[in-house]
């Protein structure tokens, strides 16, 4: 039975409203009433009425004034509010504290239904909502305590099998992710990574979590048949997905075990290394599958970039389609490709290109990301000429490469070599001479004559090369330089 409050100061309409509603309720409501707002206040202090009509226009403290004050005092209940005036300066403040609705008098005997079943309804739902949450409590109460079982290798194995499906037969197929912060992480922190964590592998795992001694535990069981390399991709995605959200962290992930006692072993080797490797990002569960030798899968792998910075959408997708209509890899050529995207845009969400994959038209919204992409990387992101640029700028002073350069970037050097070329104008040695030339002019300007000193920290280790870039992109060899130079000073003093 829920509790109703009338708040209301004419005793005609006081008694006519209680009828209305035990009318409209039979016995659904333990009814209370008063005709001023301070005995209200009072009622509802002691009686925690679960719907309160109230009229703005009442003795002792006004209506809105009463609301003011419930809400100040944390009161969960309901209110309707009545009034004879459609006073829109006081309805539009009483609305806005949370009032379900009003009613202008006379009442409606309709309108006065739809408002209280409204107000029963929010309360269905957020009582549904208590003992949802109470469950949760309770559900991970219990997962704490079966979690430190299995730490001190005394698993319910009856238990873990009825509720969770954990095999007591050798057939496990268990595995075990420890996040470790590097000290007691806040609640809200925690909160944080287990959403995480559901976000990304709950569509793919059955989970089972508790935050113990600083750690949090996740044991995760297939909830689905896994082809290896589909598990091996699905693990790349979610993993690189958590590392990048919690990257101080230690995040490690064990083999998936069969049996109770190999499952004792993995558990105490993650959390040593947890505990002695802070801010690891370490996949123990199986070594990528070789299908290709290393060079054959740098090389394919950096084709892939080249088509992404080349926005050869359509080539791409159509490329990849036959791989997945016609080869048994397809999931290796998908995180194959996921690998490239993530070199070719770190910003690149993994979990979403994996679900991307999992689809039915998958190609289409694949060239569909891949526009946002593009779009996202035109405004936020330096072009790969600006950052190659960037990088020869800050390390001109060093021995430095075409092939260092491409390596960074992600391109092949022959590629490389060619979109410099066509966005500057000049090729790769040319324009890093043209740097270190400006900056030995700059030394010379500031006072430095030591043409041995110079040449180092232009990053020439060669006297006689500084020598010949300096006079060919000056226009004057070195000496010829310095005695403009003291030249122009004489005249400058005269």
């Amino acid at each position: 039975m829920y509790r109703l409050l009338i708040v209301e100061d004419e005793l005609f309409s006081r008694q006519a409203l209680q009828c209305s509603v035990e009318f409209l309720y039979p016995d659904q409501f333990e009814i209370f009433s008063t005709d001023n707002g301070l005995d209200a206040l009072n009622c509802c202090q002691q009686n925690k009425p679960d719907i309160v009509l109230v009229d703005l226009n009442i003795p002792g403290i006004s209506g809105l004034n009463l609301i003011h004050t419930l809400r100040n005092y944390l009161f969960s209940g309901k209110i309707i509010i009545i009034t004879a005036h459609d006073r829109s300066k006081y309805i539009r403040e009483a609305l806005s504290l949370g009032v379900v609705s009003y009613l202008l008098k006379p009442l409606d005997p309709d309108e006065l239904k739809q408002s209280i079943d409204k107000c029963l309804n929010q309360l269905c739902e957020s009582r549904e909502q208590k003992r949802d949450d109470c469950f949760d409590s309770l559900f991970s109460y219990a997962q704490s305590y079966l979690i430190r079982d299995i730490l001190n290798s005394r698993a319910p194995q009856k238990l873990l099998s009825d509720v969770y499906g954990w095999a007591c037969d050798g057939s496990l197929n268990v595995s075990l992710l420890v996040w470790f912060p590097g000290q007691k992480p806040a609640p809200v922190l925690s909160n944080h990574y287990l959403k995480q964590t559901m976000g990304c592998l709950g569509k793919y795992f059955s989970l089972m979590s508790a935050t113990i001694h600083g750690y949090v535990i996740t044991f995760l069981k297939t909830a689905q048949t896994f082809a290896p390399l589909q598990l091996e991709t699905v693990l790349y995605a979610c993993l690189q997905s958590l590392h990048e959200t919690f990257p101080d962290c230690s995040l490690i992930l064990s083999e998936f075990v069969m049996t109770y006692k190999e499952l004792y072993q993995t558990v105490s080797e993650t959390l040593f290394l947890a505990e002695h490797a802070p801010g690891t990002f370490l996949n123990r569960n199986q070594q990528p599958t070789q299908i290709w030798p290393a060079d054959t899968r740098f090389r394919l792998r950096q084709k892939f970039v080249q088509r992404l910075e080349e926005k050869q959408t359509i080539q791409l997708t159509q490329y990849l389609k036959r791989k997945f209509d016609s080869s048994e890899e397809s999931w290796a050529w998908a995180a194959l490709f996921m690998e490239a995207l993530k070199q070719y845009s770190p910003s690149a969400d993994l979990c979403h290109v994996l679900t991307i994959f999992q689809s039915q038209s998958r190609f289409l919204l694949l060239e569909n990301y891949l526009g946002a992409i593009y779009a996202d990387a035109s405004a936020k992101q330096l072009s790969k000429t600006e950052r190659a640029i960037r990088l020869m700028e800050e390390g001109f002073s060093r021995e430095i490469t075409q092939e260092d350069i491409a390596s960074q970037l992600g391109l092949t050097p022959t590629y490389f070599s060619s979109l410099f070329k066509k966005e500057t104008g000049r090729s790769f040695p040319q324009y890093l001479a043209e740097v270190r030339v400006k900056y030995a002019i700059q030394l010379i300007l500031s006072g430095e004559r030591d043409i041995g000193k110079i040449a180092a920290d232009c990053g020439c280790q060669n006297k006689k090369y500084f020598l010949e870039i300096f006079k060919k992109y000056s226009g004057y060899s070195f000496t010829q330089f310095l005695q403009n130079l003291c030249k122009k000073t004489e005249e400058s003093q005269l």
